[in-house]
This record gives structure tokens, C-alpha cells and sequence, in this order.
């Protein structure tokens, strides 16, 4: 009988030693899921930092981004401004320029002389005559059997046997970088020439006119009407 109720005794502690143990294996459990979950809330927490952290980045980027083509906008179309400016006043330029040409073109020829150079034909100056007062030129050279004397955009052309010795016998003035004149330009004010030819041979197109004692020639080329140069020459005498 005694037997018997230690036995029971026994079996009593034993299933009350596996509760314990199973209520303390699931409180270790509770705790880990507890902490497991926290740290999952955590987590989050940071990754929620992160993503603003980033989206604050991304926001100064963008305004960044945003505010340097805002101003490349601002300076591109600063220097477009003035460029139209420019481009504006340089045409103005050029029109006054060519009403200037324009409006003495034929008193100066029937004089011998060509716009901006210095010197005419009707001096009687030679080559020499011309550096003596001008200085040494920007170039020199043969050219359609004479002599050329370049300064800025007058030439002075020499008989190429006498060289500077000889007489002046042609003059011209490159017209087409600082005015443009054309064509209808030139027979508004001297009128249809004697004569208008085209030279294959340099892709010219030459209009030819006779005032005073002078030949007045007007070159452009074939492909446009704005005018490149002009040249003067004597009309009774050695040709260049």
C-alpha cells in the first residue's frame, strides 16, 4: 500500500516537473517572439528614417537640379539677348555704312578716288609715293600683270615693269565685309551699266561703267548679287 502511494507520489512530482518546464519553455518563447517583434518594430523605424532621409535627398536633388536649369535657362537666354542686340546693332551699322558709300559713290569716282582709301588716281602718285605716306603695306605682290599695294582694304595697283617707279593706275576697295551692297544697290544710283559680263575664270560677274575720265568696275560673284569689291582705273591711259 505504501508502495503504492509513492509511486503516485512520484508520478504527481514528475507531470508537475514537465508543466513547469513547459511553462518555462513558453515563457522563453513569449519573451523571444516578444523581442523578435520588437526588434522588427525597430527595423521598420529605421527603414522609415532611411526611406525620409532619402526622400529629403531626393527632394533637395531635384530642387537643385531644378534651380541650376533655371538658371542656365536665365543665362542662355541672357546671352541670346544679347546676341540679337549685337547681331541688331551690326546690321544698323552696315545700313549706315552702305547709305554712306551709296550716297557719294559717283562724285567720288569722278574724282579718281574710292571710298576709304586715302589716296586717288588724279594725284599722280606712284608706288613709292604711296609708302612714303602710308608706311610699309600689309602686302605686296603680282597680280593681272601689275603691282598691288594692299592697305587694310584698298589696293593700289603699279604697272608690273616700273613696279613702285610707276604711276598708279588702278585703285579698289573691298566693299563686301563692311556694307552690303547689291546689285539693284549700284543701278539705283548709277544707273544700268555699259556694260555687265560674267568671268568664269574667277566666278565674277563685273558691271562696267564710264564716269569722267575713269572706268568704274562693280565685281560679284556669280552665286550672289551682294557686291565683293570695286575697282577704278583710267580710262585713257596705261592699264593695270
Amino acid at each position: 500500500m505504501k508502495k503504492v502511494a509513492w509511486i503516485s507520489i512520484v508520478i504527481v512530482v514528475f507531470l508537475l516537473a514537465g508543466c513547469f518546464k513547459d511553462d518555462a519553455s513558453n515563457h522563453v518563447d513569449s519573451e523571444n517572439l516578444e523581442n523578435t517583434i520588437g526588434e522588427e518594430v525597430d527595423n521598420e523605424e529605421v527603414i522609415d528614417i532611411q526611406l525620409d532621409e532619402e526622400d529629403e535627398k531626393f527632394e533637395d536633388n531635384i530642387h537643385e537640379e531644378t534651380e541650376g536649369m533655371n538658371k542656365e535657362s536665365e543665362e542662355a537666354n541672357e546671352t541670346l539677348t544679347e546676341e540679337v542686340v549685337t547681331t541688331g546693332e551690326n546690321n544698323s551699322k552696315v545700313q549706315d555704312r552702305k547709305k554712306e558709300i551709296m550716297s557719294n559713290l559717283a562724285e567720288q569716282v569722278s574724282n579718281g578716288v574710292l571710298g576709304d582709301c586715302k589716296y586717288g588716281l588724279s594725284q599722280g602718285l606712284t608706288g613709292n609715293d604711296i609708302i612714303d605716306k602710308m608706311g610699309k603695306p600689309d602686302k605686296e605682290n603680282f597680280l593681272d600683270g601689275g603691282y598691288l599695294l594692299k592697305y587694310n582694304q584698298c589696293f593700289y595697283h603699279t604697272p608690273a615693269i616700273e613696279l613702285l617707279e610707276g604711276e598708279l593706275t588702278a585703285i579698289s576697295w573691298t566693299v563686301r565685309e563692311i556694307s552690303s551692297i547689291t546689285r539693284d544697290d549700284i543701278i539705283n544710283s548709277l544707273g544700268e551699266p555699259k556694260l555687265e559680263e560674267e568671268s568664269i575664270l574667277d566666278a565674277n560677274v563685273i558691271m562696267y561703267y564710264e564716269i569722267d575720265d575713269y572706268k568704274f568696275s562693280v565685281y560679284f560673284p556669280l552665286d550672289s548679287e551682294e557686291v565683293s569689291y570695286f575697282l577704278i582705273k583710267n580710262l585713257y591711259g596705261t592699264e593695270s
